[in-house]
């Protein structure tokens, strides 16, 4: 049923719409309408005639100061999920038994390759002898350092003392392959009880390592890594 308004609103609405308009063309315009308006973007202090996307993303996500690690965690070409679980062993977040005990879950500390000492992420990823079997292999094609790694630093140091970009670049990728892989496998023998040797890791390690050099070949800085990964 169609509503019918009373014709005394509809003149108190006509009157209010005259009396805006007679308001509006009372206000003197702040510029001479001959001159063409224009816009800016202001991000913090800064005033733009253009906006970034960039720029306005760099204003609203907070800021720290750049750590000595960060290349060697996010770099172009990494794989995302290579590197979150490096950030997340850098940081030292990643549950291991002796983070668990200290939560106070009720588990067994120690190491579930070979059983003889508290799993801290250094042991697991570094000190195990299962661990530096896997390594011994992968430093064989990145350079082999001179020691055995005692903790996270010297893995780190070790990547950036590379000779070329090139070397460098293959010293994260592998590392950060070398970890996932590591977890992947405490984590495989911890839930399901799948025990494999550290050449079938390695061999997981490399078959990845080929297919991420693959996928990348025409970028500059992996032109020359396969030669450098097979030698």
């Amino acid at each position: 049923m169609p509503f019918k308004v009373p014709l005394g609103l509809c003149h108190i609405q006509d009157r209010i719409r005259k009396w805006n308009f007679t308001l509006i063309t009372t206000i003197s315009l702040p510029l001479n309408p001959d001159i063409d308006d224009i816009y800016e973007w202001v991000a913090g202090d800064t005033p733009s005639h253009s906006f970034r996307s960039s720029t306005t993303w760099e204003m609203l996500r907070p800021k720290q100061e750049e750590v000595d690690w960060c290349d060697v965690v996010w770099f172009k070409g990494a794989v995302p999920k290579h590197s979150f679980t490096m950030w997340l062993a850098n940081y030292d977040r990643l549950p291991t038994r002796n983070r668990l005990a200290s939560w106070g879950m009720t588990v067994t500390t120690d190491c579930p390759f070979c059983s003889r000492e508290v799993e801290t992420s250094d042991h697991l990823f570094l000190r195990c002898e299962y661990t530096q079997d896997v390594w011994s292999v992968v430093f064989s094609r990145c350079h082999p350092p001179l020691a055995s790694f005692s903790d996270w630093s010297e893995l780190l140091s070790w990547i950036r003392a590379a000779a070329t970009p090139e070397l460098k670049l293959l010293r994260k990728l592998a590392s950060q392959a070398t970890i996932f892989h590591l977890l992947k496998q405490r984590n495989n023998l911890i839930h399901n009880h799948i025990s494999l040797s550290p050449v079938s890791i390695f061999y997981c390690i490399d078959k990845e390592l080929r297919n991420i050099i693959s996928a990348r070949k025409g970028r500059k800085h992996f032109r020359y890594l396969m030669s450098m990964w097979l030698r």
